[in-house]
């Protein structure tokens, strides 16, 4: 049963890809069926088995393997010549299958154009050698219609059928696109989320034993404790709101004014060199990640921020004196700030020889692939 079925869909039926739009075009045979029913038994046999060969290469068209197609095409011409000027048979216009297949074929431009330029000779030689087998007797004005509407279709139909597979791949590559943009958007919110929130739940996990230190002896103290704990959750909700909407864009200067508080309550000294005020958010959300982990697990009594801008790039650096990384597997944040700064096209470096120091180069252009307005609009 299985290999049935395999058979069935290597040899007889049009890929899946293609939906129902090959078989839709199978009902206009129906004229060419019905023109063999006036021939003797032996000649229907004869014009049936050029058809079922004719389907044949047709349906090979469709599967788009190289190594088959010029022996389809070579095919169906072959029998498209055969039906229209044998004696036997005077069938006009099949090869119109072959024009609405043709631009689904995946082949050069180039090669594209021989098979179209063979195509419109068989179409001509068709017509001329039908006009001199049967003369033109049997012509009349409804006999010319019909043929003047068959003619255009045969020329128009490769031309239409290649427009409508490059909207088709145009349609998909968009698909792809938008895919993609959402699987960034999905991680920029994933890196935004650990980036702020981690950072505002470290300050709050600080100030919560702060004040169950205090709340015994200095129940007072505790209580301002408690209620900055309420305002940096406040805060974390008005930070995840923007998050998602994707309008939250800090400076240095910013990360730098949010993060002196936590950095004060660990007993951190900190030092700045330089100015950040113009270095791009890439800039800020690394810094913010750096100093969030300086807090956490650096055990650091010192941390220096470095801003060094030069025509090319700007340079960031943040180094501590606490216990380093020796041995410690790469965690979220850091790969999310490697992949932040490499994305915005810069360099992202760790040293450990003494304490931690981070090093980010930007470049004093960012080459977004994908522009902010659309990801927020694809992602809305």
């Amino acid at each position: 049963m299985k290999s049935m079925k395999n058979f069935l869909e290597k040899h007889i039926l049009f890929p899946k890809r293609f939906g129902i739009q090959p078989y839709i075009w199978l009902f206009f045979l129906a004229p060419t069926v019905v023109g063999l029913m006036g021939y003797s038994p032996w000649q229907q046999a004869l014009g049936a088995l050029l058809i079922l060969i004719f389907l044949k290469a047709y349906r090979d068209g469709y599967g788009g393997e190289h190594a088959h197609l010029t022996r389809s095409f070579v095919l169906q011409m072959v029998v498209t010549l055969i039906l229209a000027v044998n004696p036997w048979f005077q069938t006009w216009g099949i090869q119109i299958f072959t024009g609405f297949s043709m631009g689904f074929w995946e082949v050069s431009d180039r090669r594209f154009r021989t098979f179209l330029w063979i195509y419109y000779s068989v179409a001509v030689l068709s017509y001329v050698g039908s006009i001199f087998e049967f003369g033109f007797q049997g012509l009349n004005p409804s006999s010319l219609v019909w043929i003047f509407v068959g003619t255009v279709f045969i020329l128009i139909s490769p031309i239409f059928s290649k427009l409508m597979s490059r909207t088709y791949n145009v349609t998909e590559e968009n698909k792809a696109l938008e895919a993609r943009v959402r699987q960034l958007e999905r991680e920029r919110i994933a890196y935004d989320l650990h980036d702020t929130l981690g950072q505002t739940f470290s300050t709050i996990s600080l100030e919560a034993e702060l004040a169950s230190k205090l709340i015994d002896k200095k129940p007072d103290a505790a209580k301002a404790e408690l209620a900055k704990i309420g305002d940096n959750a406040r805060e974390s909700l008005t930070l995840v709101r923007e998050i998602v909407s994707g309008l939250k864009e800090e400076t240095p200067v910013d990360v730098l004014a949010d993060k002196e508080k936590s950095l004060a309550l660990a007993a951190i000294t900190l030092t700045i060199t330089g100015d950040g005020a113009n270095f791009p958010s890439p800039a800020a959300a690394v810094l913010k990640e750096a100093l969030t982990n300086v807090v956490r697990h650096s055990k650091a009594s010192l941390v220096s921020v470095t801003f060094d801008e030069t025509d090319e790039q700007y340079q960031l650096t943040i180094s501590d004196n606490g216990i380093g990384l020796s041995g410690a597997q790469p965690s979220h944040g850091m790969i999310g700030m490697k992949k932040r700064v490499e994305e915005s096209g810069g360099v992202f470096s760790v040293s450990t020889e003494r304490g931690t120091s981070l090093t980010v180069c930007l470049p004093k252009k960012e080459n977004e692939s994908v522009s902010t307005d659309r990801r927020r609009a694809i992602y809305d």
